[in-house]
């Protein structure tokens, strides 16, 4: 919609530029008005959280560089290093005045690229994106200026950043003149449209390296955020993946499969891939009759290591540009797989929850057993615990963020480093999605809890307890073990998926 008419007194400037009426990123019809900022509107897309000068300007002051800004460069570089897996032999700094200085490299400014055709390991632009008026279009530029094999760095300030959280409307970065103020989401999809992928991005400073970082560089991070990425081929078909781990789900995983391979979403092809962990009910002669199926990778495993083992193998495997998790035991609906896509494909976001509660946490669906009311209402308790601990330590206002069903972009995964095997992988992947910058949606979905009789795995003493232990280790552990660094057994990086 378009924003509200302003008084006389705040009109934005210039004045003779036309207001946004959709998003000028994801073309969503929801823009709506927030507030002033020194006589200029700013407005936020609900539909992909791009906040965005309104109507936009010509705004190109630029803060200086800095000590902090110098030592986060050699910082980001050196991780850039680590995702190139060398050291890159040729960089170019592009500069909107105000990019760190580096002997070795190249420097232009924005409005003097190099010539198409010249091609660099390494294109590092800070305070770029949000300065210019076409942020996709000079994003795409840049990318014909990366070398097969090469990547971009990119640093902005951050809307998920420690200084816009508190700040508001009175964070300094709004009075910068810029014209897009990007969270790490949004900056991960406006390198989604200009063509590159495999995202690292680095939403805090300990997310760079296994060691502590510098005070300047941490104080950075305190209000930026940096994306590194890969130029990668447009997908040739719109791909999900629905990664399926089976252990002992006789009764329902044949089922199940079933009904992921007739489910169909317009434009989007559908992809099953199995992973059975040597089940001693039968279930591994039942997903066996899929083996040949064309839309199915099975995957046997000769043991049993937990789901989070499978899920992660799982990953491995993939092959869509979305990827959705689906337990065997019925307990989602396949028919809510149009709804938790869309915001995904449409790039609008990287990562989807199916809440089991209503949107505002209202229409409680889980635990409820026939059979046993008392044990499901001291669960639901247990949840309500739960989630108060996650969204402290995350600094989340999540309803459910342990719902089986996770859906994200496949680019969210490169590079993670992912160890949990049994059910607190569900809290490991959410916790460093969250990490990594991933703006997360709730989606009400369709949910029937089955009880401990009907074949309910998790464990009611045992598993809590390492929930927690999990929640409070993930807070700090490393993010990225890339795929040129050494790797514990059983670790999973997603590496192979996305190559």
């Amino acid at each position: 919609m378009t924003p509200p008419a302003l008084a006389s007194d705040v009109l934005p400037v210039p004045r003779f530029a036309q207001a946004y009426r959709t998003c000028p990123l994801c073309d969503a019809d929801e823009v709506q008005y927030e507030f002033v900022v020194d006589r200029v509107a700013i407005s936020r897309c609900r539909a992909c959280s791009l906040q965005f000068a309104n109507p936009a300007g010509a705004r190109c002051d630029a803060s200086p560089v800095d000590a902090q800004k110098q030592a986060a460069y050699a910082a980001l570089r050196a991780f850039a290093a680590r995702y190139l897996g060398r050291e890159p032999g040729s960089v170019l700094v592009v500069d909107g005045g105000c990019a760190p200085r580096d002997a070795s490299a190249q420097t232009r400014r924005v409005d003097d690229l190099p010539p198409e055709g010249t091609r660099f390991d390494l294109v590092a632009a800070f305070d770029v994106l949000d300065r210019d008026p076409d942020p996709v279009g000079l994003a795409r530029r840049l990318r014909g200026l990366v070398a097969d094999g090469g990547a971009l760095l990119v640093a902005t300030p951050s809307l998920d950043s420690k200084s816009a959280r508190t700040a508001r409307e009175r964070w300094p970065a709004f009075r910068s003149k810029a014209t897009w103020w990007l969270s790490t989401d949004t900056a991960q999809l406006t390198l989604t449209r200009a063509g590159f992928g495999r995202f690292a991005t680095v939403a805090h400073a300990q997310d760079l390296a296994d060691a502590a970082p510098s005070a300047a560089v941490a104080s950075f991070f305190a209000a930026y955020t940096a994306v590194v990425a890969a130029p990668v081929a447009r997908p040739a078909r719109r791909l999900l993946s629905v990664v399926i781990p089976v252990y002992n789900e006789a009764a329902t995983c044949g089922e199940l499969i079933d009904r992921v391979l007739a489910k169909t979403i317009p434009g989007i092809d559908i992809e099953a891939v199995v992973v059975e962990s040597n089940s001693t009910d039968g279930s591994r002669a039942i997903v066996q009759r899929y083996a040949d199926h064309p839309r199915v990778r099975l995957i046997l495993e000769d043991s049993p290591k937990g789901k989070g083992s499978a899920v992660r193998r799982g990953f491995v495997e993939s092959g869509g540009e979305v990827i959705l998790i689906q337990d065997a035991d019925l307990e989602y609906d396949v028919n809510d797989y149009d709804v938790l896509v869309e915001p995904l494909f449409a790039l609008r976001r990287t990562f989807v929850l199916g809440s089991r509660h209503g949107a505002s946490g209202d229409g409680w669906k889980i635990r409820k057993f026939d059979s046993m009311p008392l044990l499901g209402s001291i669960m639901n308790l247990a949840h309500l615990a739960l989630l108060q601990l996650f969204n402290r330590l995350y600094d989340q206002k999540l309803f459910d963020p342990f719902t089986m069903f996770k859906v994200f972009r496949a680019d969210c995964l490169y590079g993670l480093f992912f160890e949990c095997n049994r059910f607190d992988f569900d809290y490991e992947i959410a916790c460093k999605l969250l990490r990594r910058g991933c703006r997360v949606i709730e989606i009400p979905v369709n949910y029937r809890s089955r009880s401990y009789a009907a074949g309910k795995k998790t464990r009611f003493f045992a598993d809590p307890p390492q929930w927690v232990r999990a929640m409070l280790r993930l807070r700090s552990v490393p993010l990225y073990r890339f795929a040129a660094e050494p790797l514990p057994p059983d670790a999973t990086t997603g590496t192979k998926a996305l190559a």
